[in-house]
């Protein structure tokens, strides 16, 4: 159940939002590169990135790599995480193992979701494909 002090989106966020544990197989990597492309045409966008976890080095230094520090935030946790969800305007994911990682989520927020992978006929994410191409 949605906490009822939390307002739904409302459309006017610019926030792009992930939340999990900073592992290698939930790719908040694949994330980081492919919001490099997002801020060169949406600068005004913000990637935000909940979560701790031994990935979170590597992600700072690929932030700092990317010189993408003013748009990508590594936000460590949060304890009210559902009221970070209801302000982002999209809600994003790319786990290996996870097939529509946030769709619980956004769907009581009223954020939209985000999958790196198609969706079937069942509503279900199709299988990753077996080698993923970063961002450029």
């Amino acid at each position: 159940m949605p906490d009822p002090r939390v307002r739904p989106a409302d459309g006017r966020s610019r926030i792009v939002m992930a939340a999990g544990r900073l592992v290698p197989e939930k790719r908040f990597d694949l994330l980081v590169q492919a919001f490099a492309q997002v801020v060169a045409v949406r600068p005004d966008w913000q990637l935000r990135i909940y979560g701790t976890g031994p990935e979170y080095g590597r992600l700072r230094a690929l932030v700092a790599e990317l010189e993408l520090y003013n748009h990508v935030f590594l936000m460590m946790e949060e304890p009210r995480l559902e009221a970070r969800w209801a302000g982002a305007a999209i809600a994003a994911g790319a786990s290996e193992r996870t097939r529509v990682p946030t769709a619980p989520r956004t769907r009581r927020s009223g954020s939209r979701g985000s999958s790196d992978r198609p969706v079937g006929p069942a509503g279900r994410a199709a299988p990753p494909p077996r080698s993923p191409s970063p961002a450029r």
